[in-house]
């Protein structure tokens, strides 16, 4: 099956006999009960949420409801109450549920249909809800916790605007060595409770509007170890994370600085402005003694050579920014693995027209620099991959912002496998 990576929808549909009625089409009701239940171990975590949705209208109608889920955070599984039991429902691709649901409602049997309507925004589908009736459908969240600074965030987005009749929720998080805490959101004074590297938290409410998330954080302390053991496939697993207490980048000196500039026909779509106040800012703050500029796209048409104090590099800049755009990229003419320099900045999108696609990446740390237009951020990776570089995107900072990032090289760090264990 193709993957659609922008529209990867999770369709459900379960069947079961219904009495006909007149049927009365995205209908919105209201979240009448919820109950959520997280399980966490520091890296993973797993969220189940049950909802019971009431028809306030006296007739029966097919239940709608929109909702949102935080970036990286998958339902990997689907269940409507039938008869007081729930039952799987199925994931298909979203023309084929859609199709089955609209068959099934035509014959007047009960579907339901959870679909993502576009990145982590859903859309839900129940019928029939009777007339003062309530439906409920249970799903799961899979999703691996995201790393900030002080730890990791578990959020989970609630942006319902009735209030609900009454809420439930359970969190259990394990292997981790200090106790969560809420920081804000629905809950952010609340604590968990701590029992030997197992924290628990529960709580119940009543008459309350869930507009605001659930959010708490796992702190992560320097120079201490994290472990999680969990059973997988009948094996155990393990993570381990440890944060040195070192910093995350050596400083260097840029006194010699080597440019690359892609003046491709595909460069029109760049903000050469924009470049060029980053490249000023860039040669100012780090105080560059020489510069060594190469114009290219098929081939290497021209290098200047800039000394600090022989005359304004605004001259150079006019260069660059009046040059003419012509001609295809191609990567293979720059020679990026002999360059004698502390620095190197590369401006282009990344797309190579022609010529091999192989990239050597220099040992000298190289940032690349995009401010529009499609780009191909796999191939400037590939410029960046083992020398500490970076992507900068001026499309998203601004040029003064970027240079004021740290730009020295990341430091990377290694892996040490003990003999013996497996």
């Amino acid at each position: 099956m193709k993957k659609i990576h922008y529209l990867l929808l999770l369709v459900t549909v379960l069947i079961t006999r219904a009495n006909a009625q007149q049927k009365s089409f995205d209908q919105p009701v209201q979240l009448k009960s919820c109950n959520i239940q997280i399980a966490a171990n520091g890296y993973l975590a797993t969220t189940v949420i049950e909802m019971e949705f009431y028809n306030p209208q006296n007739k029966e109608v097919e239940g709608y409801r929109t909702f949102q889920l935080d970036n990286g955070q998958v339902i990997t599984d689907f269940q409507l109450e039938l008869n007081g039991k729930y039952r799987e429902g199925s994931i298909d691709e979203r023309w084929k549920a859609i199709r089955a649901y609209s068959q099934i409602v035509g014959k007047r049997i009960d579907p339901a249909i959870l679909q993502m309507d576009y990145q982590d925004h859903y859309s839900l589908r129940i019928y029939p809800i009777a007339a003062r009736g309530s439906r409920k459908i249970k799903f799961t969240i899979s999703q691996v916790m995201t790393p900030e600074p002080g730890g990791f965030t578990y959020r989970l987005p609630l942006e319902f605007q009735d209030s609900v009749k009454f809420i439930s929720l359970t969190a259990e998080v394990t292997g981790v060595g200090q106790l969560p805490g809420f920081t804000k959101g629905l809950i952010n004074s609340l604590p968990f409770h701590w029992e030997k590297g197992h924290a628990s938290f529960d709580w119940e409410a009543m008459n309350i509007r869930l507009n605001k998330p659930i959010e708490f954080v796992l702190a992560d302390s320097p120079n201490k170890q994290q472990i999680c053991v969990a059973k997988a496939s009948g094996k155990n697993a393990f993570l381990l994370n440890l944060r040195p207490d070192i910093d995350r980048y050596y400083s260097t000196v840029v006194n010699n600085l080597v440019v690359y500039w892609d003046v491709s026909r595909s460069s029109v779509n760049r903000d050469r402005k924009k470049e060029l106040d980053y490249l000023k800012q860039y040669i100012i703050d780090n105080q560059v003694k020489t510069a060594t500029i190469h114009l290219f796209n098929g081939q290497l048409i021209r290098s200047i050579q800039y000394s600090a104090g022989s005359y304004s590099f605004t001259r150079v800049c006019d260069y660059l920014y009046e040059h003419a755009a012509s001609g295809a990229t191609r990567y293979d003419v720059l020679d990026m693995t002999r360059v004698k320099a502390d620095a190197i900045l590369l401006f282009s999108d990344g797309i190579a027209s022609w010529g091999s696609r192989k990239i050597i990446s220099p040992t000298v740390p190289m940032t690349c620099v995009v401010s529009g237009g499609p780009v191909n951020y796999q191939a400037l990776q590939r410029f960046t991959a083992g020398n500490g570089g970076s992507i900068i995107h001026l499309g998203l900072i601004t040029a003064l912002q970027a240079v004021k990032r740290p730009a020295n090289p990341k430091i990377i760090y290694m892996g040490i496998f003990l003999p013996g264990i497996q």
